[in-house]
């Protein structure tokens, strides 16, 4: 009896090259949902550094590193760490910073509910091989 029993499994062949499809997909869509946020901290950092010139506000900015996969909000301007961190000339030395850290931290509750919607959303639409 067992001499009649077959197996057939379908659409394994395009199994792997689906999952690592789906991998980059998830990948560049979870990145885009974290620049998303990060464009929304953008306006925050800026109204609470102080302006004098202008020229550290204005330096904000979304930093988006593909080759990490990684999203972040920086400051370019040289000063831009003193001002953050302080250390020398009378401004106390503050690990977790005054302004962009402290904002960006505040945040990743919602960089990680972002990625994880994102996520969902991206494996629901993903476009398999072999749908039958």
């Amino acid at each position: 009896m067992a001499d009649d029993l077959s197996l057939e499994i379908v659409g394994a062949n395009t199994l792997v090259p689906d999952l690592d499809r789906l991998g980059g997909r998830l990948a560049h869509d979870g990145t885009g949902a974290m620049r998303r946020v990060a464009a929304q901290l953008v306006p925050q950092v800026r109204s609470r550094m102080p302006v004098v010139t202008g020229a550290l506000v204005r330096s904000v900015s979304v930093i988006d590193d593909a080759d990490q996969g990684t999203v972040d909000v920086g400051a370019s301007v040289v000063y831009a760490g003193w001002i953050e961190f302080g250390g020398s000339r009378g401004r106390p030395y503050l690990p977790g910073g005054r302004y962009l850290v402290p904002t960006v931290a505040a945040a990743s509750g919602q960089v990680g509910r972002a990625v994880n919607q994102q996520s969902t959303s991206t494996i629901g639409g993903f476009p398999w091989s072999h749908t039958s």
